[in-house]
């Protein structure tokens, strides 16, 4: 980074959170780069002021409500588009929580993946982390499995289980 730049603390925590979701094309709100950042010794009111700074020097890229290190916009619609689709996946994806959850030996149904952290792609699964009582793990994976070829003809989209614990 150019040394012509002030780059304070906070700074520097903003940018390594920017640049740490940037890995993942996904621009971020104010308030959520407050809550991802690594220091916890400012305000939202600080945060925003600093973004602001940033985006007059065009070191960080301002879009609507987002920032973002790129100055593609594509991201910022990518991200708008995602978030829409997971808010509509999740009704499904609760739905179906609530019923596996019934079945034998399941203490517990979470969501993992990219829907847990609300955003999704057209080709995204719905994915599940299943915590089952003791030593039942495997007989509830075969009950999960059998449920998921049956009744949901073997769809990835609606039920794709990534964890099992017990």
């Amino acid at each position: 980074m150019n040394n012509d730049y002030n780059f304070t603390p906070l700074r520097r925590s903003i940018l390594r959170t920017l640049a740490y979701y940037d890995i993942f094309s996904y621009p971020l709100t104010a308030d959520e780069i407050y809550i991802n950042l690594g220091d916890n010794h400012t305000s939202p009111e600080e945060i925003k002021r600093e973004l602001e700074s940033l985006s007059s020097d065009n070191i960080v890229y301002h879009k609507g409500e987002f920032y973002q290190l790129s100055e593609d916009e594509k991201y910022v619609v990518r991200r708008q588009i995602g978030n829409k689709l997971a808010e509509k996946r999740l009704k499904t994806a609760r739905r179906v929580s609530s019923f596996i959850s019934r079945f034998p030996f399941i203490r517990g149904i979470l969501l993992s993946g990219s829907i847990s952290k609300g955003f999704m792609e057209e080709d995204s699964d719905i994915d599940y982390f299943v915590i089952t009582h003791p030593n039942r793990v495997w007989f509830s994976r075969f009950m999960l499995m059998i449920f998921k070829k049956i009744f949901l003809l073997n769809s990835k989209k609606i039920f794709c289980i990534n964890y099992f614990i017990d």
